[in-house]
């Protein structure tokens, strides 16, 4: 916060209390995920300028117990019921177009935010290998998996926000069973054939970690951020529009 001086911050998992302070006394917007009504009012008193509420839908670690559809507009009510009505609500997990940033707002919040669409973006710092793997997964539903191998068969026993992650489905995500079956001898040989796969092509659409939410299967293409921006504030005003046509 002192050398860099960010303008934003967000937080990503943790006791968003241990660093609000620090973060608001420099002048930077704080973000921080919950994964429960609760964890939405206990960021907003901590003094969260931006209470993102996310889904199981999301990708990479993610809290697993509601989607983003269930779960934003019980975040919008929690947060009313407590009379927090300074702190921006926003939706994570699932959303990848226009389409879902209109849904978002209808179900009560004030923003989207979209990870796997900007991580498939022309700037993002993905190889091109986990952009072609997000851009060719054709439905995030079954083109991606949620859970804590990805982590083990990487040698990370426990990830240090205690979440399953969800990633595209490869070569690496469907040694699972056979891991899961395995006694340590036979566990450190599939370590082993996936180290040796992710050397030999890198992290992407065969082997290793690429990190996808469900709805992936909308990302089609590698495009510019600001061309992501442009078609998908767009595609949510001729959504709201279409919507607003059917209410007489």
């Amino acid at each position: 916060l002192k050398e860099l001086k960010p303008k934003h911050v967000y937080l990503s998992f943790g006791d968003c209390g241990t660093y609000a302070s620090a973060v608001k006394n420099a002048g930077a917007t704080l973000y921080s995920n919950c994964g429960d009504s609760e964890g939405a009012v206990a960021h907003a008193e901590a003094g969260v300028d931006v209470v993102v509420a996310q889904g199981s839908d999301a990708g990479g670690h993610t809290h697993p117990t509601a989607s983003a559809f269930a779960l934003v507009p019980q975040a919008r009510a929690a947060l009313d019921a407590a009379g927090h009505g300074s702190p921006l609500l926003a939706a994570a997990g699932g959303i990848a177009d226009g389409r879902g940033l209109a849904a978002a707002l209808v179900l009560g919040a004030d923003a989207g935010v979209l990870g796997t669409t900007f991580a498939a973006a022309r700037e993002s710092t993905y190889t091109a290998s986990q952009k072609r793997a997000v851009v060719e997964t054709t439905c995030g539903a079954s083109g991606t998996t949620l859970g804590t191998f990805i982590d083990a068969v990487r040698g990370i026993d426990r990830h240090s926000s205690g979440l399953p992650g969800r990633a595209v489905v490869n070569k690496s995500t469907r040694l699972e069973a056979a891991y899961l079956a395995a006694d340590d001898a036979g566990r450190a040989e599939l370590r082993a054939e996936h180290d040796a796969g992710v050397q030999a092509t890198g992290e992407g659409l065969d082997w290793g970690a690429t990190w996808a939410g469900a709805a992936c299967g909308l990302v089609t293409s590698v495009r510019p951020a600001a061309a992501i921006v442009d078609s998908v504030l767009g595609d949510a005003r001729a959504a709201l529009e279409q919507g607003a046509g059917m209410v007489e």
